[in-house]
Parts: structure tokens; sequence; C-alpha cells
């Protein structure tokens, strides 16, 4: 996998869905313990955390799911994920911003937060939770 943001929502969906195959399947051994969906999501909300703090990125490029290409001019110039992130996804990606003291990117993932609830026609109640 080679964007974080398929990444982030391919490692979101197995912490979802895992468990549930393996109450049809009790006779597959898996020899690993499964995280709970909490944790994954923490987790890996912490990482796009970490790419916007320690890389020199548009936090709107991320947000659309775009990263930069930095390596090889013969590449597109930007990897495009299959999908965005969503306001709910970005809310943890800024509370891990906040719990790892990233306050300036925790602000601009609030930002972007905010802007992609409005854009997904959210109520002015949970836009007015976005804190």
């Amino acid at each position: 996998m080679y964007h974080a943001i398929n990444a982030y929502k391919m490692v979101k969906r197995a912490a979802k869905w895992l468990p549930k195959i393996k109450k049809y399947f009790p006779t597959i051994e898996m020899n690993f313990t499964l995280p709970s969906e909490e944790d994954v999501t923490i987790k890996s909300a912490h990482g796009l955390a970490d790419i916007l703090e320690h890389f020199d990125l548009d936090i709107n490029d991320l947000v659309n799911g775009q990263l930069e290409n930095f390596e090889s001019p013969q590449q597109p110039r930007f990897f495009e994920a299959k999908s965005r992130l969503t306001s709910g996804d970005l809310m943890a990606v800024a509370n891990e911003a906040l719990r790892s003291n990233y306050l300036d990117g925790y602000v601009q993932w609030l930002k972007a937060t905010l802007k992609a609830a409005k854009a997904e026609d959210k109520s002015a109640k949970d836009i007015t939770k976005i804190k």
C-alpha cells in the first residue's frame, strides 16, 4: 500500500470486518490478536497527524487524498487516494494531533474538519461539536 490515506481506510475496514469474519469462520486459526476498531483508528490517525507534522505538506492536498511525489519526476506529481477523508476521519486525526502536542497541526485539522463537515451537509448541531 503506497498511499497513507488508502492505508488508513484499509486498516479501519480490516479492524471492522475481521472480527465479523472470524465469527462466521470459527475454525480458521488467527495467530494474532485483533486490536479494537478504536485502537486502530487512533493509531492510524496518529500516523496521518505525523505526516502533516513532519513533512511540509499542504493540508488541503492531504485532505483531498493527494500526496506529492518528491522522488521521481517521471511519475505523476501527486499520488491520488481512492477516496477522501471524511469529517469523522479528520476529527480523529485532529484529536491525535492534539494528543501529540502538534498544536499547529491540530488547528489545521480542525479547520479541515469544519470545511469537510459543511461540504458533507452535516447538521448545524454536528458542526458546533467540532472544537
